[in-house]
Parts: C-alpha cells; sequence; structure tokens
C-alpha cells in the first residue's frame, strides 16, 4: 500500500525522535504507568494551497512530550532537541522544512499528581 504524504511525514518525524534522539514515543496517550518523560505524537493537518500551475502544501504537525513534577528542565530540553532535530529531513524522495515553530511549557493536573507538558506547534513544506 502506497503511503499518503501526510503518513509518511508522521511515520518520519515518530522515526528521528525516537532513532536519532532516543526518545520514547506513542501514537497516543499511553497507560498511565508509563515512564515519564515520554512524546505523543498529535495531529496532522494538511494544507492545500493553489498556485498558478499547481498545488503546495503546508504540514501543521503537533506533538506532545508529557514528564512528571521533577521533568521540568528535561521537557523542555526534549522539545528544543525535536524541534531542533525537524528543522530538515527527508522522508523517501520528499524534503520537508520546519519553517515557523512554537513550544508551549505548561503544567498539567489531569492526573492525581502535578506534570509538565511541552507543546510543540510544526509547520512544514515540502522544497
Amino acid at each position: 500500500m502506497e503511503l499518503t504524504t501526510e503518513q509518511l511525514l508522521f511515520g518520519e518525524i515518530e522515526i528521528l525522535i525516537e532513532d536519532t534522539l532516543g526518545y520514547t514515543v506513542y501514537p497516543s496517550l499511553p497507560d498511565l504507568d508509563a515512564e515519564y518523560p515520554f512524546v505523543v505524537m498529535g495531529s496532522v493537518q494538511t494544507v492545500q494551497i493553489p498556485d498558478k500551475t499547481h498545488y503546495r502544501y503546508k504540514f501543521f504537525v503537533n506533538l506532545d512530550v508529557w514528564g512528571d513534577d521533577n521533568n521540568r528542565a528535561d521537557v523542555s530540553m526534549m522539545a528544543t532537541k525535536i524541534r531542533e532535530s525537524l528543522r530538515y529531513f527527508k522522508a523517501e524522495n520528499l524534503h520537508f522544512k520546519l519553517v515557523q515553530h512554537d513550544v508551549e511549557l505548561r503544567t498539567d493536573n489531569s492526573t492525581s499528581s502535578q506534570l509538565w507538558r511541552g507543546l510543540l506547534f510544526l509547520e512544514f513544506i515540502i522544497l
């Protein structure tokens, strides 16, 4: 089965984070007994931009870095390293470039203990 461009992007980001950076990555929130810190793959939005002769695309990717109350520095550093490692990469015959990024670090009390959550908002184009 042939993968869509969005699937290639999603898969390559997951591989880069896991294999290159060595971080634990989940496709969705893991069980409560998962060891912190970890990364959760979020949503991917594809935006089609019409041009005079063809279409170009932008891809918006959301990632979450989670850590317990002692992991604030780790969450911040992981978010920074992820952003830096995704500045430019290749997935099959496509070259992706990070053109915009935002990182937000916040506390989260969705469990019985306080957590740190790093939210990465990334925008990619195909070169």
